[in-house]
């Protein structure tokens, strides 16, 4: 298939026109963790991150809540769905950052590699 982010540039422009605007980050599962899944705007929308006062959580677009998880020893980062997921507690893990420039934009979209989508049940 395709990759998540030019899917959800064609059902969600505007959300990630606005997520580059407010320099929000997208977390974009592996390939492989998609396979079989239906993408729904809820599951774009719960991948679209932005940081809160709160040091280490973050919101989604559609408000729901993601704590970050840093390993000290290992420097590894993790991100656990919280308050508002259907499956709380559920973990997954950061593979890389990276800065996505999209063909009209000078300011980059924060792409968070992760090892599968946050949201659980919406593979089933």
């Amino acid at each position: 298939g395709k990759p998540a982010v030019h899917l959800s540039q064609d059902e969600a422009p505007d959300l990630l026109e606005r997520a580059v605007f407010e320099g929000w980050k997208v977390a974009v599962p592996q390939a492989s963790s998609l396979r079989g899944a239906a993408i729904s705007q809820a599951l774009v929308e719960s991948h679209l991150l932005r940081q809160t006062a709160i040091r280490d959580e973050w919101k989604t677009a559609n408000g729901r809540t993601v704590v970050v998880v840093k390993d000290p020893g290992s420097g590894s980062v993790r991100l656990t769905a919280g308050r508002g997921f259907p499956v709380q507690g559920n973990t997954v893990s950061v593979l890389a950052e990276d800065l996505w420039y999209g063909p009209s934009s000078d300011q980059g979209l924060q792409l968070v590699s992760v090892s599968e989508p946050l949201e659980k049940d919406s593979l089933s």
